[in-house]
């Protein structure tokens, strides 16, 4: 009687396995490809192996460090979501603090909260994580506004320093027009007199019917 083969692993379970073990490791950290001990988690990312690797890129499960032609896998935010479900929060609580620090701070209490409604159990684990959180966030904050308030301080110091700036300009200007005036008063001169006498007056252009009546009356 022939042996029945073995079933097949899916490529969404060999996922989840993957996930699972690497959330499973304090470092948070596992060899996914590559040759020498130990083990990586897949033995290439072709053949069998090739829709499984495509699912954690096309996905974005994992963070990949390459070294020595070895490729090492971190969990993202969206591959520890993928398997909270299913782990213990002895070690979703480590593996989420491990995601946690690589995030973006605006992202990291939204990220939380998904895996507290995926898994409520592990919320005393996160409650501190949470805590900290939030203070960073208002720590950001506060520094936001600091370097806002600045900014404006500074944007109004230029304003005010443009209008003594142009006040100063007016103040030199008055005083060359009045040291002009009196230089002028000395030598029986005005002012006014001076610049009307400096415009040259315009001479109305000659229309050509002008010169024809001109014409006309000298012939």
């Amino acid at each position: 009687m022939a042996k029945s083969k073995a079933p097949t692993e899916s490529p969404e379970s060999i996922v989840s396995r993957v996930l699972e073990a690497i959330a499973n490791t304090p470092e948070g950290e596992l060899k996914l490809l590559g040759k020498d001990d130990p083990a990586p988690l897949l033995v290439s990312k072709t053949g069998p192996n090739k829709e499984v690797y495509d699912l954690f890129v096309a996905e974005s499960l994992l963070e990949i460090r390459i070294e020595d032609k070895k490729e090492y896998a971190k969990l993202t935010s969206k591959g520890l979501n993928k398997v909270a479900a299913k782990l213990t929060p002895e070690i979703l609580g480590p593996a989420t603090t491990n995601v946690v620090c690589r995030l973006p701070l605006s992202d990291r209490v939204e990220f939380l909260n998904a895996i507290v409604r995926q898994n409520p159990s592990v919320s005393a684990e996160l409650d501190v994580l949470l805590n900290e959180t939030i203070a960073a966030e208002a720590m950001e904050q506060e520094a936001r506004l600091a370097a806002k308030a600045k900014l404006v301080a500074q944007e109004e110091a230029t304003r005010k320093g443009l209008l003594e700036w142009d006040r100063l300009l007016e103040i030199r200007r008055t005083a060359r027009i009045e040291a002009l005036k009196k230089e002028l008063a000395l030598d029986g001169q005005t002012f006014e007199k001076t610049i009307a006498d400096s415009v040259m007056p315009i001479e109305k252009s000659q229309e050509p019917h002008d010169s024809i009546a001109q014409e006309t009356t000298a012939a």
